[in-house]
């Protein structure tokens, strides 16, 4: 004979997504209700808020959808490792003492979604031409760390925990593209964390 079940549990998920024009998206935790029945006993109810989760189509396209979901507060990781001149700019930083982006022990740094300020932040640090020796080697195009995008770029830390690398054009394309793509990847909005590993 089959026996009645001792429980039923029923999830329901809330969220709030919208995009405005500062590209931010609304977010609420979802709140998630049990409700535990068995004959001849008192029905009990557990209910509890889960981890704010943002769920958005921001990365789509009007002929694709890349809808997916973030937790916004765990901080992602974008990896440098395999851009020579970049990431040993970044490690030289750190072996100095500078830990910010450092996923072993450091703290993240947050992604910035303002393009005038995020100029502001390059030319803060980078110089307009790259010296003369850097000019000879063909490593003309200023790398700045933090991230001039990340609200921790240009000088918004102190000089030790910042650092500028000369690099050869084609590098810093193909950082640009390698952040472009974890981004996508991982849903990276406006103030959230991450980390860089190099």
């Amino acid at each position: 004979m089959a026996q009645e079940p001792l429980w039923r549990g029923l999830g329901v998920g809330r969220y709030c997504s919208r995009k405005d024009h500062s590209h931010r998206t609304g977010e609420s935790p979802p709140k998630y209700t049990y409700t535990f029945t068995k004959p001849g006993y008192t029905p009990g109810t557990v209910s509890y808020d889960s981890a704010v989760y943002r769920c958005d189509n921001y990365y789509g396209s009007s002929r694709t959808s890349r809808a997916g979901c973030a937790i916004p507060e765990v901080p992602t990781a974008v990896s440098m490792v395999g851009l020579a001149r970049i990431d040993e700019g970044i490690r030289k930083l750190r072996a100095r003492g500078g830990h910010y982006g450092d996923p072993n022990g450091g703290k993240p740094l947050h992604w910035m979604i303002n393009k005038r300020q995020e100029d502001a932040n390059r030319k803060a640090v980078c110089p307009r031409t790259a010296p003369p020796d850097m000019q000879r080697a063909g490593r003309t195009s200023c790398d700045e760390y933090p991230f001039a995008s990340s609200y921790e770029g240009g000088t918004h830390l102190h000089a030790n925990q910042r650092e500028i690398t000369w690099v050869k054009v084609q590098e810093n394309k193909s950082q640009g593209g390698r952040i472009t793509a974890w981004r996508g990847q991982m849903r990276v909005m406006d103030h959230n964390p991450f980390y860089v590993i190099a």
